[in-house]
């Protein structure tokens, strides 16, 4: 997947993220929170945000093949973009409610995996289950959480499987260089597919 998108596609990639009628999300994150105080991504990511792109599928056409041949499989894909600066990380240890592919596209980022179900995480098959996401919470760190399953460093070609629930942390920070990461991450919403979450949103409509 090295021609899926390389790192001179994201100023096309970026110009699209940002049209008014675009149908993806451009996000910046700098120290863990998120940032809305540059006047563009570009000033950001030379100051050390981070930059998320959210269904990339919608406004790249090669995510959006991809994403379309995996839904055959798996129901419904969708895709969302990392890019990374050097010495950096975008979020701390956290689970999200599915099932992700990272497909490393350029640069090398240092992964942690931890077992699931995890004490800090929900339990499978309720949807609710992305620990280290709520507001207003302190956030989840690698040394409160033992040791990783998964101690792992993404090189471009690289693929890793992350299942749903399980806790997992990045960044370029422990590298010893000073290249960026780029990263697509595959989403197979598991949670919107199971029946668990099914019947909730069936109860939730008809009785609430």
């Amino acid at each position: 997947f090295g021609k899926l998108l390389t790192l001179s596609d994201m100023d096309a990639l970026l110009m699209r993220a940002r049209q008014p009628e675009s149908r993806s999300e451009l996000l910046l994150f700098e120290h863990l929170q998120h940032v809305q105080s540059y006047a563009t991504p570009h000033s950001a990511f030379a100051n050390g945000a981070s930059i998320i792109v959210n269904h990339t599928d919608k406004i790249w056409p090669k995510a959006n093949k991809l994403c379309a041949a995996l839904g055959r499989c798996f129901r419904y894909a969708f895709a969302n973009l990392y890019f990374t600066p050097h010495a950096s990380q975008t979020a701390p240890p956290h689970s999200d409610d599915r099932d992700v592919f990272v497909l490393q596209l350029s640069g090398r980022k240092h992964w942690l995996i931890w077992p699931t179900p995890h004490p800090n995480a929900k339990r499978r098959p309720f949807a609710h289950e992305q620990a280290g996401k709520a507001e207003g919470q302190p956030p989840l760190s690698a040394d409160m959480l033992g040791p990783p399953e998964l101690d792992c460093v993404l090189e471009p070609g690289s693929l890793l499987y992350i299942p749903r629930g399980a806790l997992h942390v990045a960044d370029t920070a422990s590298i010893d260089e000073s290249e960026c990461s780029l990263h697509l991450t595959i989403a197979i919403p598991t949670a919107d597919l199971c029946y668990a979450n099914l019947v909730l949103n069936a109860v939730n409509t008809h009785c609430f």
